[in-house]
C-alpha cells in the first residue's frame, strides 16, 4: 500500500485543502461551536500509530471534523493523521454527478488512496478486498476510522434516554452497527491495532434534524467530540457479541 508518489499527492492535497478546513474549524472552535474532549489524549496515541477510531455518524460534515481537528498535524505527519476511511462506493459517485451536473458519474477510482479512502460496496461485492485493505493500513502504523453504522443517522446527547435508539436499536436496524464493521474491527484488533471510540454530540439535533451549516452558525448550536480511553477488543468474541461491546464502547466514550 506505500507508495512515494501517492504519497506526496497526498500531501499536496492536505497542504492545499487543509489550511482552509483548518481555518474554518478553528473560527467554529472559537465561536463556541466545536468542543473536543480529550483532543490530546487521542492525539498521542494516533501519533504512536497502528490505531482505529470507531465512531458515530450523525452528518455529512463528520470526515471534515476529523480532518478540521488536526489539520496541522496531517500536514507534519499525514501518514498518521489524516485518517483512512471507509465511505460507501455511491458517495463520491453521487457528489461528482452532482457538481458536473451528471455530466460524470463515476469518480475515478485511482484517487480513492490519495485521499485515504477504501470505497465499500454496500452490496457486500467487494467486503474481502476492503478487509485486506484495512489491515493493511493498520499493519502500515496508519490511523483508520470506523463509522460504525455505515450511513448517516443523526445524533442526540448521550444523556437523552433515546440516544441508544438512535445509534443501536432502531426497529428497521438501519441505524445499527452493521456486521461489516465487526468483521473490520475484529481483523485490524488481530493485527494488533489499538481502538478510540468517539461520540459526536449535536446539540439541535430535534431543532434541525438537516444539520443544516447555516442554521448551525446563526443559532450557535455546539457539537461535542469526545474521545474515550484507547482499549483492544476481546477477538475470541462472536462478531454478534463484539459488535454489542462496540457499539456499548462508543456510547460511554
Amino acid at each position: 500500500m506505500h507508495n512515494p508518489i501517492r504519497d506526496i499527492l497526498t500531501w499536496l492535497v492536505i497542504l492545499i485543502i487543509g489550511p482552509i478546513v483548518g481555518m474554518v474549524f478553528l473560527i467554529f472552535q472559537c465561536r463556541g461551536m466545536i468542543k473536543i474532549e480529550g483532543y490530546w489524549k487521542t492525539f498521542r496515541d494516533i501519533l504512536r500509530g497502528n490505531v482505529v477510531i470507531i465512531s458515530n455518524h450523525p452528518t455529512m460534515r463528520d470526515p471534515l471534523i476529523y480532518v478540521g481537528m488536526w489539520w496541522w498535524a496531517c500536514i507534519l505527519f499525514p501518514r498518521r493523521f489524516l485518517v483512512w476511511n471507509l465511505p460507501g462506493t455511491n458517495y463520491f459517485d453521487d457528489m461528482l454527478s452532482k457538481l458536473t451536473r451528471g455530466i460524470w458519474t463515476k469518480f475515478p477510482q485511482w484517487i480513492y488512496p490519495i485521499i485515504h479512502c477504501i470505497p465499500v460496496d454496500r452490496t457486500g461485492e467487494n467486503h474481502k478486498e476492503v478487509i485486506k485493505k484495512a489491515n493493511q493500513v493498520v499493519m502500515n502504523g496508519r490511523t483508520l476510522i470506523i463509522f460504525g453504522e455505515t450511513r448517516r443517522t443523526g445524533s442526540r446527547d448521550r444523556n437523552d434516554p433515546d440516544a441508544e435508539i438512535v445509534f443501536i436499536y432502531n426497529p428497521d436496524a438501519s441505524r445499527q452497527m452493521q456486521p461489516f464493521s465487526a468483521a473490520v474491527i475484529k481483523t485490524t484488533a488481530k493485527k494488533n491495532a489499538r481502538f478510540i471510540v468517539a461520540w459526536i454530540d449535536y446539540s439541535n439535533w430535534r431543532n434541525d434534524p438537516g444539520f443544516g451549516l447555516k442554521a448551525w452558525w446563526k443559532g450557535k448550536h455546539q457539537i461535542t467530540i469526545s474521545f474515550g480511553k484507547s482499549y483492544h477488543p476481546d477477538t475470541n468474541l462472536s462478531l454478534a457479541k463484539l459488535l454489542l461491546n462496540t457499539q456499548q464502547q462508543v456510547l460511554s466514550a
